[in-house]
């Protein structure tokens, strides 16, 4: 059961296309919850157009992502959120990632791609752009390291991928409490390859921010191999030694990708 009076403030937030804000304040109370499939459409729908309203604002270059390209059983808003890739287009992606080095991890949209000593493009983590080189310094990745800072909106696919084939040899939690990214709680990967190590964060939300991995330390992953999925997240951070590699960076900043597009 659930609570009917948030779940009517719910639907009126929805109808009204309100804040996305006040929408997701109301949804953390049901978003497990069985509240009907013309509901859970009502919700997705409301979504994508904010979502599609956002990317224009932003003029972000967006690429259609078919539907027929995930599973499509939806009994509660999470089911939608931490929807799967169809076996087929998995083994699809899987086929086409191995003539890559290292490809986006997760759909999104790319805010940022700069080195961390480089204060005018560097990755904003709600504080100052020194503090945040800083931090990464603590946690051994050095300013001369490229990163790629991926934003997952809403209605975009949650599950996260390996980026790159290697070991995991570091998953390590950072509780907001340490205040190393502002207020964020966030999970720091490391992955030993055939190159310098590579990085990776994994950010979620300010009210709800958890991971859940399907992977642990010690594992060999090859690339694109799922990693885990966000309880409710919001961004991803790919940090990576590009003197290492002798290809140019693929991808741009204000585009939209897909899972398995190669950034090397």
């Amino acid at each position: 059961m659930y609570d009917e009076k948030i779940f009517e403030q719910l639907n009126e937030l929805v109808s009204k296309k309100a804040n996305e804000r006040y929408i997701l304040a109301k949804l953390k109370h049901l978003k497990y919850k069985e509240i009907g499939e013309e509901n859970i459409q009502k919700l997705i729908e409301c979504f994508k157009s904010k979502d599609q309203i956002n990317n224009l604002m932003w003029r972000m270059k967006t690429t259609h992502v078919p539907q027929e390209w995930f599973t499509n059983n939806y009994e509660n808003f999470m089911d939608y959120f931490n929807r799967s890739i169809t076996q087929n287009k998995f083994k699809e992606i899987k086929k086409e990632v191995k003539k890559h080095q290292m490809i986006i991890p997760n759909e999104c949209n790319i805010e940022s791609i700069g080195t961390l000593k480089d204060t005018s493009s560097i990755i904003r983590l709600k504080k100052d752009s020194k503090t945040v080189r800083e931090d990464f310094e603590k946690l051994g990745v050095d300013s001369n390291y490229t990163f790629i800072n991926m934003k997952l909106l809403i209605s975009y696919y949650h599950n996260i991928h390996s980026p790159i084939t290697g070991i995991l040899k570091k998953v390590v939690p950072i509780d907001k409490k340490l205040g190393l990214f502002g207020k964020n709680t966030l999970w720091f990967l490391e992955f030993e390859t055939e190159k310098k190590p590579v990085y990776f964060l994994l950010i979620g939300e300010s009210a709800i921010q958890d991971f859940n991995f399907y992977v642990k330390k010690g594992d060999k992953i090859e690339i694109a191999d799922k990693l885990g999925y966000f309880v409710w997240g919001s961004q991803t951070i790919l940090l990576f030694d590009k003197d290492s590699y002798e290809e140019e960076i693929k991808i741009q900043k204000k585009n939209h990708y897909f899972l398995g597009q190669p950034i090397l």
